[in-house]
């Protein structure tokens, strides 16, 4: 299959992923039991469709490479509309009695009634003969942030401040089979938070590893920009609703710069239309690129030109365990230099002005742009910024990042 032809089928599956989020499911009728593989469930009400993206990869990469596994995405609804932590949902009796694992996402209801009929109806099914005996799906719980020490300043996430709401998702892992929890930070972070009150239970904990999809990146080319003496450098600020305040802390920094260094630099803010711009990036002259879905998402970063991107995060417990590290190595394989505060996870990833910039305050972040912008560009002859491009494209493909093989081991590993 061509590279061509494989990105279309990519194009395809995502394409058929979103219909999950308009309440329909994909392949309803999952995996016959008594196939060579195992199958895997992803379960999502209305309130998680959003975050049916975070298990795009594990959907896409073990449906198209993985011996052992296979995986189906299905959306449940609540049973009478409740707010989302009061919800009474139902499983289909599709799912459980033909998966090896069932998904459910983060949900803070109460997920014992809901595991407990699982388990009498599967059992129940074995003794009338409906299906062939065997060992019930695993249940799998999924954590995406840190609960114990949510942000006080994302207001979406109030509710987790509630002791009832964290205790609740406590007795959800203690209840479950396995938790995976998003990331390896997460995982060693919010363990000492939540073992010490799990007492006794025989919960499986593991994490996802970061990789990227070779397909999607691997062959997409970035046309370096040729720059002129009186071109002004191109880099981007990343934007979304949940980087509002880090946005907002270095707004004047990037003010300041500008006002010494007219023309030397463009800044291109690329992301969510709700991060609140002309507020976040108040005094500071810059284009706003939109950001679109994910069909288009690689093309965009490579045809924005970027010579490098700023992606501001300050040090709190959100950032600490929701860093999109996955982001910045995409970012990195493409070539494009990447800005960033000097924190965990990230900051063990990248070394400073050899695959990226690290900055520790923001009159550090004011001193990388004047350099940056002060380099001279001479025909033939790379620059600090061309070398970092080289190194991080280097790095990603070095350290194995894209390669499916290791995507899939990964993934793999969670369940295995």
């Amino acid at each position: 299959m061509s590279y061509i032809e494989e990105y279309d089928n990519f194009l395809d599956q995502i394409r058929e992923l979103k219909n999950v989020t308009d309440g329909e499911n994909i392949e309803i009728q999952p995996y016959q039991y008594g196939k060579n593989k195992k199958a895997i469930t992803y379960l999502y009400t209305k309130y998680n469709r959003e975050s049916i993206y975070t298990v795009f990869n594990n959907w896409y990469v073990l449906n198209m490479l993985s011996d052992k596994y296979k995986v189906f995405l299905a959306n449940v609804e609540d049973c009478n509309k409740l707010h989302y932590d009061e919800q009474e949902i139902k499983v289909s009796t599709n799912y459980f009695l033909t998966s090896d694992y069932l998904v459910f996402p983060f949900l803070t209801i109460d997920l014992k009634p809901v595991i407990d009929e699982i388990i009498l109806n599967f059992n129940q099914s074995i003794t009338n003969g409906d299906i062939q005996p065997r060992k019930r799906p695993e249940i799998v719980y999924l954590v995406d942030f840190d609960f114990m020490n949510i942000n006080q300043n994302k207001k979406n996430y109030l509710h987790y401040k509630s002791e009832k709401v964290k205790n609740q998702i406590i007795q959800n892992c203690r209840n479950v089979d396995r938790v995976i929890l998003k990331n390896e930070n997460l995982f060693n972070n919010l363990l000492k938070e939540i073992m010490p009150k799990i007492k006794g239970g025989n919960t499986n904990y593991s994490y996802n590893s970061s990789y990227l999809n070779t397909n999607l990146i691997e062959n997409i080319d970035a046309v370096k920009i040729v720059k002129k003496p009186d071109q002004a450098l191109r880099i981007g600020i990343l934007v979304s609703k949940y980087n509002q305040k880090d946005l907002k802390s270095i707004s004047k920094t990037l003010k300041e710069f500008q006002e010494k260094n007219k023309f030397k630099i463009k800044f291109i803010a690329y992301g969510d239309e709700k991060a609140n711009l002309k507020l976040n990036l108040s005094g500071v002259d810059y284009e706003f690129q939109p950001s679109g879905n994910l069909e288009i998402y690689y093309n965009e970063l490579v045809n924005l030109q970027l010579n490098a991107i700023i992606i501001p995060a300050n040090k709190n417990n959100w950032n600490r365990d929701n860093y999109d590290i996955e982001r910045v190595f995409e970012l990195m394989a493409i070539g494009v230099p990447c800005i960033v505060s000097d924190i965990e996870p990230i900051k063990n990833y990248l070394v400073d002005e050899k695959t990226g910039f690290l900055y520790k305050s923001k009159e550090h972040l004011k001193r990388i742009l004047t350099l940056i912008s002060e380099m001279p560009f001479e025909e033939n002859e790379s620059n600090l910024l061309e070398q970092i491009s080289l190194n991080a494209k280097n790095y990603v493909y070095e350290e194995k990042k894209l390669l499916s093989e290791i995507a899939l081991k990964n993934i793999e590993n969670q369940f295995d």
